[in-house]
């Protein structure tokens, strides 16, 4: 049974069209199928893969935007509670001048006849 070669899979240095070779072949030089120009058979680079996931930026992302929006939520409601404070605060205030500028009533006097 005759010994298989592996292949690899590169690209060529000028076209980027995909070559297909030994695995004996790699580091010599040999012309492009497409372009026919010389091209060194190395493998193909790796896609380039970003540092941070997408989905690791999206879910900080949602994250933060909920953690914005529970924190407006909350100084909107901290102004309306203050809001109310000060008009019972307001309220009292006058409920108390009220009461202090009510004119006392003199007692029935029992003595007049």
């Amino acid at each position: 049974m005759p010994a298989r070669t592996k292949q690899l899979q590169g690209q060529c240095q000028h076209c980027g069209s995909p070559l297909v070779f030994p695995a004996e072949s790699i580091g010599l030089m040999a012309p492009c199928p497409r372009c026919g120009q010389e091209t060194e058979l190395m493998l193909a680079t790796p896609p380039q893969e970003p540092l941070i996931p997408r989905r690791v930026v999206v879910w900080t992302a949602l994250t933060i935007a909920l953690l914005i929006a529970g924190l407006i939520a909350v100084l909107v409601e901290l102004k309306r509670v203050e809001k109310r404070a000060a008009l019972q605060r307001q309220r009292a205030a006058t409920a108390a001048q009220v009461a202090t500028n009510a004119p006392t009533q003199a007692p029935p006097n029992s003595e007049s006849r």
